[in-house]
Parts: C-alpha cells; structure tokens; sequence
C-alpha cells in the first residue's frame, strides 16, 4: 500500500513515575513516516480476514497523541490508504 513496504513493531511504554503501566505494540510504516498502533484482525469469512483499529482502544487513543500520520493527516486517513477499517 505504501511506496516503502517494509515496517517495524516497536514497544510504546506508559508509565507513572518511571514505572511501566502498559506496553503497547506499535507499527513504523513508508520508511518511519507514519508511526500507528498495530492492527487487529477478526475473520469475515472462512478465506477472509479484516484489519482494522477500534477508535475506543487505548492504542488508538495513545496514537492521538504520537502517532505520525505523513500525508495523511490522521488516523482515519491512513487507514483510509491502507484499507484498515476504522470500527467502533
């Protein structure tokens, strides 16, 4: 979907007072240009799978705040570009 498709998964650390809370898996897309939560993915058929990003998670709530999106302007753009559904 992206000119770079090579992508890396990184570990986002929320901490309190230096004291990890949460680890959450994020992806680096196009070559480090966008930085977004990973996907999930649930099964639409026997041959078929969706990806997409709960709009409620805590990933994609993080992502608010330091994700990268490139041209994109959001969230909903990449995944617009990238056919990552965008579920509530």
């Amino acid at each position: 979907m992206h000119p770079d498709k090579y992508s890396s998964s990184y570990p986002v650390y929320l901490k309190i007072n230096n004291t990890v809370i949460k680890e959450l898996a994020f992806i680096s897309v196009d070559g480090g240009r966008i930085f977004v939560p990973m996907l999930e993915i649930r099964p639409v058929s026997e041959e078929d799978v969706e990806y997409f990003w709960n709009t409620n998670s805590l990933g994609v709530k993080v992502c608010r705040i330091i994700g990268k999106y490139y041209i994109y302007n959001d969230l909903a753009g990449v995944a617009q570009r990238s056919r990552i559904a965008l579920v509530e």
